[in-house]
Protein backbone atom coordinates (compact mmCIF):
# COMPACT_ATOMS: atom_id res chain seq x y z
CA UNK A 1 0.00 0.00 0.00
CA UNK A 2 1.66 3.17 -1.23
CA UNK A 3 -0.02 5.45 1.32
CA UNK A 4 1.77 3.67 4.16
CA UNK A 5 5.06 4.55 2.47
CA UNK A 6 3.82 8.13 2.20
CA UNK A 7 3.12 8.16 5.94
CA UNK A 8 6.71 7.30 6.82
CA UNK A 9 7.98 9.83 4.28
CA UNK A 10 5.72 12.64 5.49
CA UNK A 11 6.43 11.97 9.15
CA UNK A 12 10.18 12.39 8.67
CA UNK A 13 10.02 15.18 6.04
CA UNK A 14 11.42 18.56 7.09
CA UNK A 15 10.03 21.07 4.60
CA UNK A 16 12.69 23.63 5.53
CA UNK A 17 15.68 21.34 5.11
CA UNK A 18 16.06 21.32 1.33
CA UNK A 19 19.48 22.69 0.28
CA UNK A 20 18.82 24.36 -3.08
CA UNK A 21 22.51 24.77 -3.93
CA UNK A 22 23.32 21.08 -3.41
CA UNK A 23 20.17 19.98 -5.23
CA UNK A 24 20.87 22.31 -8.18
CA UNK A 25 24.29 20.70 -8.63
CA UNK A 26 22.98 17.16 -8.14
CA UNK A 27 20.14 17.33 -10.67
CA UNK A 28 21.56 19.95 -13.05
CA UNK A 29 19.16 22.87 -12.76
CA UNK A 30 20.14 26.53 -12.44
CA UNK A 31 20.52 27.65 -8.83
CA UNK A 32 17.79 30.29 -9.15
CA UNK A 33 15.34 27.61 -10.34
CA UNK A 34 16.17 25.36 -7.39
CA UNK A 35 15.93 28.27 -4.93
CA UNK A 36 12.51 29.26 -6.24
CA UNK A 37 11.25 25.66 -6.23
CA UNK A 38 12.37 24.91 -2.65
CA UNK A 39 11.68 28.36 -1.18
CA UNK A 40 9.64 27.88 2.05
CA UNK A 41 7.57 30.91 0.96
CA UNK A 42 6.75 29.35 -2.42
CA UNK A 43 3.05 29.48 -3.17
CA UNK A 44 1.35 26.44 -4.66
CA UNK A 45 -1.77 27.06 -6.70
CA UNK A 46 -4.50 24.53 -5.88
CA UNK A 47 -7.71 24.36 -7.89
CA UNK A 48 -10.88 22.94 -6.38
CA UNK A 49 -11.56 19.31 -7.18
CA UNK A 50 -14.47 18.00 -5.13
CA UNK A 51 -14.27 14.69 -6.99
CA UNK A 52 -10.85 14.09 -5.44
CA UNK A 53 -11.83 15.58 -2.10
CA UNK A 54 -10.98 19.28 -1.75
CA UNK A 55 -12.23 22.79 -2.43
CA UNK A 56 -10.17 25.97 -2.53
CA UNK A 57 -10.99 29.56 -1.70
CA UNK A 58 -10.61 31.96 1.21
CA UNK A 59 -11.82 32.23 4.79
CA UNK A 60 -13.60 35.17 6.43
CA UNK A 61 -10.18 36.80 7.01
CA UNK A 62 -9.42 36.63 3.27
CA UNK A 63 -6.71 34.03 3.87
CA UNK A 64 -6.24 31.35 1.20
CA UNK A 65 -8.00 28.24 2.46
CA UNK A 66 -7.99 24.63 1.35
CA UNK A 67 -10.79 22.40 2.66
CA UNK A 68 -10.59 18.61 2.58
CA UNK A 69 -14.05 17.09 2.18
CA UNK A 70 -15.04 13.67 3.51
CA UNK A 71 -14.25 11.69 6.62
CA UNK A 72 -10.51 11.01 6.59
CA UNK A 73 -10.27 7.33 5.79
CA UNK A 74 -6.72 6.94 7.04
CA UNK A 75 -6.89 8.46 10.50
CA UNK A 76 -9.98 6.83 11.93
CA UNK A 77 -13.59 7.52 12.71
CA UNK A 78 -12.91 10.24 15.27
CA UNK A 79 -12.15 12.98 12.74
CA UNK A 80 -14.62 15.52 11.40
CA UNK A 81 -15.50 15.27 7.70
CA UNK A 82 -14.56 18.85 6.77
CA UNK A 83 -11.00 19.96 7.53
CA UNK A 84 -9.85 23.45 6.55
CA UNK A 85 -6.27 24.66 6.30
CA UNK A 86 -5.82 28.45 6.13
CA UNK A 87 -2.60 30.25 5.27
CA UNK A 88 -1.23 33.60 6.37
CA UNK A 89 1.04 34.22 3.41
CA UNK A 90 2.83 37.12 5.15
CA UNK A 91 3.90 35.23 8.27
CA UNK A 92 3.84 31.66 6.93
CA UNK A 93 1.47 30.62 9.72
CA UNK A 94 -0.82 27.71 8.91
CA UNK A 95 -4.02 27.21 10.92
CA UNK A 96 -6.46 24.32 10.90
CA UNK A 97 -10.19 24.12 11.56
CA UNK A 98 -12.45 21.09 11.55
CA UNK A 99 -16.18 21.29 10.87
CA UNK A 100 -18.77 18.84 12.14
CA UNK A 101 -21.50 17.85 9.70
CA UNK A 102 -25.05 16.83 10.59
CA UNK A 103 -25.69 14.91 7.37
CA UNK A 104 -22.60 13.16 6.00
CA UNK A 105 -24.65 11.90 3.06
CA UNK A 106 -24.75 15.54 1.94
CA UNK A 107 -20.99 15.62 1.43
CA UNK A 108 -21.55 14.57 -2.18
CA UNK A 109 -23.65 17.72 -2.74
CA UNK A 110 -21.42 20.69 -3.56
CA UNK A 111 -24.10 23.23 -2.58
CA UNK A 112 -24.55 21.61 0.83
CA UNK A 113 -20.80 21.48 1.48
CA UNK A 114 -20.13 25.05 0.35
CA UNK A 115 -23.13 26.38 2.30
CA UNK A 116 -21.97 24.67 5.46
CA UNK A 117 -18.43 25.98 5.02
CA UNK A 118 -19.71 29.51 4.45
CA UNK A 119 -21.82 29.32 7.62
CA UNK A 120 -19.14 27.75 9.81
CA UNK A 121 -15.89 29.42 8.73
CA UNK A 122 -16.96 32.17 6.33
CA UNK A 123 -15.52 30.17 3.43
CA UNK A 124 -15.78 31.79 0.00
CA UNK A 125 -15.35 29.21 -2.76
CA UNK A 126 -13.15 31.05 -5.22
CA UNK A 127 -12.21 27.82 -7.01
CA UNK A 128 -8.49 28.15 -6.39
CA UNK A 129 -6.07 29.19 -3.66
CA UNK A 130 -2.36 29.90 -3.46
CA UNK A 131 -1.14 27.96 -0.44
CA UNK A 132 2.15 27.16 1.27
CA UNK A 133 3.74 23.76 1.67
CA UNK A 134 2.41 22.16 4.85
CA UNK A 135 1.84 18.96 6.75
CA UNK A 136 -1.39 18.83 8.77
CA UNK A 137 -0.36 18.67 12.44
CA UNK A 138 -2.87 15.93 13.35
CA UNK A 139 -3.72 14.12 10.12
CA UNK A 140 -0.55 13.04 8.32
CA UNK A 141 -2.35 12.35 5.04
CA UNK A 142 -3.22 16.02 4.43
CA UNK A 143 -0.20 17.83 3.04
CA UNK A 144 1.26 19.86 0.18
CA UNK A 145 4.92 19.06 -0.47
CA UNK A 146 7.29 19.92 -3.32
CA UNK A 147 8.28 16.35 -4.22
CA UNK A 148 6.95 12.81 -4.10
CA UNK A 149 8.97 10.48 -1.88
CA UNK A 150 10.91 8.81 -4.70
CA UNK A 151 12.05 12.14 -6.15
CA UNK A 152 12.84 13.48 -2.69
CA UNK A 153 15.29 10.61 -2.23
CA UNK A 154 16.78 11.34 -5.65
CA UNK A 155 17.34 15.07 -5.08
CA UNK A 156 18.75 14.79 -1.56
CA UNK A 157 21.09 11.97 -2.54
CA UNK A 158 19.46 9.35 -0.34
CA UNK A 159 19.65 6.78 -3.12
CA UNK A 160 21.97 5.90 -5.97
CA UNK A 161 19.89 7.58 -8.64
CA UNK A 162 20.50 6.71 -12.26
CA UNK A 163 20.43 9.20 -15.13
CA UNK A 164 16.71 8.62 -15.82
CA UNK A 165 15.78 9.36 -12.20
CA UNK A 166 17.91 12.51 -12.20
CA UNK A 167 16.25 13.62 -15.43
CA UNK A 168 12.79 12.97 -13.97
CA UNK A 169 13.67 15.08 -10.90
CA UNK A 170 15.08 17.84 -13.10
CA UNK A 171 11.89 17.92 -15.22
CA UNK A 172 9.71 17.93 -12.08
CA UNK A 173 11.59 20.91 -10.63
CA UNK A 174 11.63 22.84 -13.90
CA UNK A 175 7.89 22.23 -14.32
CA UNK A 176 7.08 23.54 -10.84
CA UNK A 177 5.02 20.45 -10.02
CA UNK A 178 4.15 19.38 -6.47
CA UNK A 179 2.22 16.75 -4.50
CA UNK A 180 -1.07 17.23 -2.68
CA UNK A 181 -1.76 14.48 -0.15
CA UNK A 182 -5.44 13.86 0.54
CA UNK A 183 -5.66 10.17 1.43
CA UNK A 184 -3.68 9.61 -1.77
CA UNK A 185 -0.69 11.30 -3.39
CA UNK A 186 -1.95 13.56 -6.18
CA UNK A 187 0.74 14.81 -8.55
CA UNK A 188 -0.18 18.40 -9.33
CA UNK A 189 0.84 20.75 -12.12
CA UNK A 190 2.07 24.25 -11.37
CA UNK A 191 -1.43 25.41 -12.42
CA UNK A 192 -2.97 23.44 -9.55
CA UNK A 193 -4.54 20.66 -11.58
CA UNK A 194 -4.29 16.93 -10.89
CA UNK A 195 -1.95 15.30 -13.41
CA UNK A 196 -1.89 11.82 -11.90
CA UNK A 197 -2.30 9.93 -8.66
Amino acid sequence: MIWMLDKAFLERLDLGAYDAQTIAKRVGVPLDVAKEFFDPKRQYRVQSNLEYGWVAGKNRDDQPTLVFVGRPRLSGENEDPLNAISFDLKTGKVSTTSVKVDDEDGLDDAEYVLGMLEDEIGFDHVGHANVLAFKHPKMWHYAVVPLPSHLHDTVVGADDADDDEIELARDWIRGGDYVLHCGNAYFMSSKGEVESS
